[in-house]
């Protein structure tokens, strides 16, 4: 018979509640040190509460206490996969299939671990393995909504997630995948009636909040189209999205060779080598500028999280720069100013890419990349304003060496599209 401790604490997860459910599970152990499923739902609570190094040693007691049991190796896939060890996650999820193949939850999370790594036919067979012993199980249904919505079935997602909340309404999560799945369709309105109701049910639902946050910028046109690149960049592999980023670069890079040789095709190529700086420029600038339009309407400031507040504090700081260095220029008629507002601009890029960055060494490496370039621009700013300084050296010295700078900044800038490409791409172990 289950403990009266435990019991209370599986009630306490479900309601989201980890540290009473955790203070009962310790309360639970205290009777018996050798309760296989208090450590599994220990290891559950501690992964919800970012403990993560306690959470895996938890679940790790549970398999060495019960090793034939399946919710023992279920927990520790959930807290390696939460950790963002999907590989090593994949072991024990696939045990506990093995175990208890009749339990849909194991199926559901094996699907999860496959998700994590992008392997969606994996993710899907998982899933329909698992709705297979229970049609209206809602972990396997989201599973499978979202891997068919990455291998790119939009149709076949949308209606799997229609039939989840025809059989149970109350779902947060499933309320949160089908707004996802409108807002593929490009239908924000709807996607928003969704996301609001999953947060009505589950307040802590980060995942319909971000929803809410993409839907009020899907209102835009301009928006909408980046959105749509980004769902299709997502159904294709990593691999191919590198395929994707190389080849534009390369034919743009061929246009301009062509253009130099042959004038008389400008016509042709220049517009399509200024739509794909416009391109270049909305996919790495497209989400913080909306972010920052965001803070103008009441309910969109309120929408954002305490993160895209921070990336559209500094990417504003960056963009007010702009039209700082014009109103310079016409004031001091220093050329230098409008390299500084160009730069200014650029500057938009690395500093963005910080926050596209998972939380770990990429994001301190691209921190780091971003301040390195910034001092530059300040330092090459505050050379060209020397060239008026009473000192001859800084007269001399100052504008040329300001040039250099303000050069070297917009050399940094750029090439860090192709750094937070790379870093973005990069899940550190949590």
């Amino acid at each position: 018979m289950m403990n009266a401790h435990v019991q209370r604490a599986r009630v306490l997860l479900e309601q989201s509640r980890y540290d009473l459910a955790e203070e009962q599970l310790r309360l639970g152990l205290a009777e018996d040190p050798n309760d296989a499923m208090a450590f599994s739902l220990l290891a559950l609570c501690l992964s919800e509460r970012k403990r993560f190094k306690e959470a895996t040693e938890a679940a790790r007691r549970a398999i060495h206490l019960e090793p034939d049991s399946g919710f023992s190796h279920y927990a520790l896939a959930c807290v390696l996969n939460e950790r963002d060890r999907p590989k090593e996650a994949e072991l024990p999820a696939r045990e506990a299939v093995r175990l208890e193949p009749e339990e849909p939850l194991f199926h559901g999370m094996l699907a999860l671990v496959y998700a994590h790594m992008e392997r969606w036919q994996e993710a899907l067979t998982a899933a329909e393995q698992g709705l297979r012993l229970d049609p209206e199980h809602g972990m396997c249904v989201n599973a499978r909504a979202f891997a068919l919505a990455h291998l790119g079935r939009r149709t076949e997602a949308i209606e799997t997630t229609q039939s989840a909340l025809a059989d149970d309404p109350e779902n947060a999560i499933t309320h949160a995948n089908h707004g996802w799945m409108l807002l593929r369709h490009q239908k924000p309105q709807e996607a928003m009636v969704h996301f609001k109701e999953a947060l009505r049910l589950d307040p802590s639902c980060d995942w319909a909040r971000e929803g809410i946050v993409e839907a009020l910028k899907a209102r835009n046109r301009v928006y909408r189209l980046l959105l749509r690149y980004m769902f299709w960049m997502a159904t294709l592999s990593p691999r191919a999205r590198w395929g994707v980023i190389i080849g534009l670069y390369v034919a743009q890079r061929v246009a301009r060779s062509v253009v130099q040789q042959f004038p008389q095709t400008g016509i042709v190529l220049w517009p399509f080598i200024g739509l794909y700086v416009a391109f270049l420029m909305l996919t790495w600038l497209g989400q913080p500028m909306f972010n920052l339009l965001l803070r103008l309407s009441r309910f969109g400031r309120l929408a954002l999280s305490d993160e895209q507040r921070r990336e559209s504090n500094w990417v504003g700081l960056c963009m007010l720069g702009v039209p700082v260095c014009v109103v310079g220029f016409l004031l001091t008629a220093k050329p230098v100013m409008l390299l500084g507002a160009i730069a200014c601009w650029l500057l938009v890029l690395p500093v963005a890419g910080v926050f596209k960055c998972a939380h770990g060494w990429p994001r301190t490496v691209m921190t780091l990349y971003a301040i390195s370039t910034a001092l530059i621009f300040a330092s090459g700013m505050a050379l060209g304003m020397m060239q008026d300084a009473p000192a001859d050296a800084g007269r001399i010295l100052g504008p040329g060496i300001a040039g250099v700078l303000l050069a070297l900044c917009l050399l940094l800038a750029g090439v860090s599209t192709w750094i937070i490409n790379l870093l973005a791409g990069v899940r550190p172990r949590k």
